[in-house]
């Protein structure tokens, strides 16, 4: 079972990493203890339950999806972001820098960029990361 109490809702690039990842709840950290305890039985007994807040901040991050990208094209993406070379991003997700290049390729490609700076940009722009 996970339920993530998020600190701020207008992150739709949280929620998608946070979906991608196996969250099943979203709550506010303001709900009402009873929100709580709806979500908390919800994703107990197999469900999903998202914030109605948040639905804003999920549909922004569609174009993720739309976008056909890979959570692991984004950690690239995000790791690149974070002026890692292909190498280092390889050592960090515990792939060779040619699947590392190649994945990042695939998202330039979804993103219809021709360089990793535009890469970055992109995503950013888009909230695809974060």
């Amino acid at each position: 079972m996970r339920l993530r109490r998020l600190l701020n809702f207008g992150d739709g690039a949280l929620l998608t990493e946070a979906l991608d990842a196996g969250a099943r709840g979203f709550v506010l950290k303001d709900a009402p203890l009873d929100a709580l305890v709806r979500a908390l039985e919800t994703v107990g007994t197999g469900g999903m339950c998202i914030d109605p807040a948040l639905a804003g901040a999920l549909i922004s991050s569609t174009p993720a999806r739309e976008l056909g990208l890979t959570a692991r094209e984004r950690d690239v993406l995000r790791l690149l972001a974070d002026g890692y070379s292909n190498e280092t991003i390889g050592r960090e997700l515990f792939i060779s820098p040619d699947t590392a290049r190649t994945q990042l390729g695939a998202a330039m490609a979804k993103l219809g960029v021709s360089t990793r700076t535009q890469a970055v940009a992109t995503a950013l722009r888009k909230a695809l990361i974060s």
